[in-house]
């Protein structure tokens, strides 16, 4: 699968159409919430601490960016619609829920996110996960989240996200069983087969290579490979 600006040039093992990123990344819930009258309760994962450091960081949504698509709104696309591919839920297990695709974007942005470290990029991370931010504001938003409340659901979403990079990135320093174990908390909190973990497990790992093999100014573009 090649995702290009988010758009799917290749849909490997999935129907026409069913992976092509909508018009705005924030739909990515919102239409999957007004087909299933969820409650906007289920789409924050509960039980989570900010990380040590944690203070200020959801403040990065006071930073939003006007005019000209930029190449954080590019690639957060393609980050976008690697997440939707059909595969992580037909046949990795991956509940087809708003904490599924909740939790598969993050994981794919935080692999997009490792691949730029060190790269002399550091501005571009930090819009790219402002860009993040900003989605998820304006999925609240579109889902009827009042202005009051809306601040507080995003700094709960904050501590989800800051948890589980910081996860994925204490996982990935060590080893396969610690990754595992992270993938399996993170992507199957209510229990999955040791297949469907296995084979995440294997994807995770796979995905560092694969995008550590594509040039740097194609990731930048957008362009982005997984198998």
């Amino acid at each position: 699968m090649v995702i290009y600006g988010g758009r799917a040039r290749c849909y490997e093992g999935c129907e026409e159409n069913r992976n092509q990123p909508l018009r705005s990344a924030c739909k990515v819930f919102y239409d999957y919430g007004r087909q299933a009258g969820f409650t906007i309760s289920k789409f924050i994962p509960d039980g989570l601490l900010p990380e040590l450091g944690y203070d200020g960081k959801y403040m990065i949504l006071n930073r939003l960016f006007k005019g000209r698509e930029k190449r954080e709104q590019r690639l957060y696309g393609a980050i976008v619609a690697a997440a939707r591919h059909v595969r992580f839920y037909e046949k990795l297990g991956v509940p087809d829920t708003i904490d599924g695709r909740f939790e598969m974007i993050v994981l794919h942005l935080f692999l997009v996110l490792n691949r730029l470290k060190g790269e002399g990029v550091e501005d571009l991370r930090q819009r790219l996960t402002d860009e993040f931010f900003v989605d998820m504001d304006r999925s609240l938003r579109e889902l009827g989240v009042s202005d009051v409340t809306v601040g507080k659901k995003v700094r709960r979403i904050a501590e989800s996200y800051f948890g589980r990079v910081t996860a994925y990135d204490r996982a990935l320093l060590a080893n396969s069983n610690i990754l595992e174990e992270t993938i399996s908390r993170n992507i199957y909190p209510d229990g999955a087969s040791e297949g469907s973990t296995k084979a995440m497990t294997k994807y995770f790992v796979n995905a560092v290579k694969q995008l550590g093999a594509i040039p740097l100014e194609q990731i930048i573009q957008g362009e982005l490979r997984f198998q």
